[in-house]
C-alpha cells in the first residue's frame, strides 16, 4: 500500500478528531496555522493562521469548537487558548492561561477544559460556555506537561516525575498520586476496564496501571522514545508516538502489536485516537 502524506505545515504539535470523524484538525508552527482535512478525500479543506506559536489543539465534545493551545513566550506575550469555530474559522474568544498551553483535556460533560500548561505549576480550567478561566488546580512540577480524564469518573491524571498526580475535577485538588518506575509522559485511559497506558520510555515500555489499585501492574517493553498516547474508538488499540514512527498497544492482550507506521520528521507530537 503506498503511503501519501497530506501536505500542511511542518512542525505539527496537535491533531484532534471530530466526533462524526469526518473533519481531521492539525496545528503546525511553520506556519503557525490550523489546518482543516476532509477525512475521506484527504484534503485540506481550509486553513486558519494564528498569531502566536500553537502547542496544542482539541476538537470539542460536540465537534462545533476547535480549542487551540498558543505559546506566547517567544513573542513576549502571554499564552493563550484560542477558541475557533469549526464552521467558520472564526475566533470567538481568546483566553489568557500561565505557561505553555502544552496539552488540552475536556471534562465528561465537555463544560471544562483543563489546560496544562509547561513552565507553570497549574493545571487551568476553562468554562467552555462563558470562556472565562473559573479556576486552577496548583502543586504540580513545571515541567509536567500533559493531562488525562478519566470518563467514569472525572478524575484527571498528570504525570510528574517519578508519579502520576490523581487530580479531582469537582473539588480542583491533588487527591492522590500512581508511583511509577520513572517519568512517564502522557497515559490514555480505557475507563471502562479501569486501565491506564502510559508512555514511558525512561521506563522501557508501556506501563499498564490498573486506576482502581492506583498502581502498576505491567510493563508492555517498548525500547522507543515513547511520547503520545491515544486510545482509539473502539477501545482495541493504543497509538503511541515513537520519534519516527507510531507504535500499536493491542488492549485485550497488553502487548506490542507487530505493527508500526513511519511518521514524518517533524509530526513528533500528536496522535488521534479515531482510527
Amino acid at each position: 500500500m503506498e503511503l501519501r502524506p497530506i501536505p500542511i505545515g511542518e512542525d505539527s504539535v496537535g491533531i484532534d478528531l471530530n466526533p462524526r470523524g469526518d473533519r481531521l484538525w492539525v496545528a503546525s508552527r511553520v506556519p503557525t496555522m490550523v489546518w482543516e482535512i476532509d477525512t475521506s478525500t484527504h484534503t485540506v479543506v481550509s486553513s486558519t493562521a494564528t498569531t502566536l506559536y500553537p502547542l496544542s489543539l482539541k476538537v470539542s465534545p460536540s465537534g462545533d469548537r476547535v480549542y487551540v493551545g498558543n505559546g506566547g513566550h517567544i513573542y513576549g506575550q502571554p499564552s493563550r487558548v484560542t477558541v475557533l469555530d469549526a464552521r467558520t474559522r472564526a475566533t470567538l474568544a481568546t483566553i489568557p492561561v500561565p505557561g505553555d498551553p502544552w496539552d488540552l483535556a475536556f471534562s465528561r460533560s465537555g463544560d471544562r477544559l483543563y489546560v496544562r500548561s509547561a513552565n507553570s505549576d497549574v493545571v487551568t480550567v476553562i468554562d467552555t460556555q462563558t470562556y472565562a478561566v473559573v479556576g486552577s488546580i496548583p502543586g504540580l512540577p513545571p515541567n509536567s506537561t500533559t493531562i488525562s480524564v478519566d470518563s467514569a469518573t472525572g478524575r484527571g491524571y498528570v504525570p510528574r516525575g517519578a508519579d502520576i498526580a490523581i487530580l479531582d475535577l469537582t473539588a480542583n485538588t491533588i487527591v492522590g498520586s500512581i508511583p511509577t518506575p520513572a517519568v512517564s509522559y502522557t497515559m490514555a485511559i480505557r475507563s471502562d476496564l479501569r486501565r491506564g497506558y502510559a508512555s514511558c520510555a525512561a521506563c522501557g515500555g508501556v506501563l499498564v496501571i490498573d486506576l482502581d489499585a492506583g498502581a502498576v501492574v505491567k510493563l508492555i517493553p517498548a525500547p522507543y522514545n515513547l511520547q503520545t498516547a491515544a486510545l482509539n474508538r473502539a477501545g482495541t488499540r493504543v497509538y503511541i508516538t515513537a520519534s519516527d514512527r507510531v507504535l500499536v498497544v493491542d488492549v485485550a492482550t497488553e502487548t506490542l502489536l507487530p505493527l508500526e507506521t513511519l511518521i514524518p520528521p517533524y509530526m513528533y507530537k500528536g496522535v488521534v485516537g479515531g482510527l
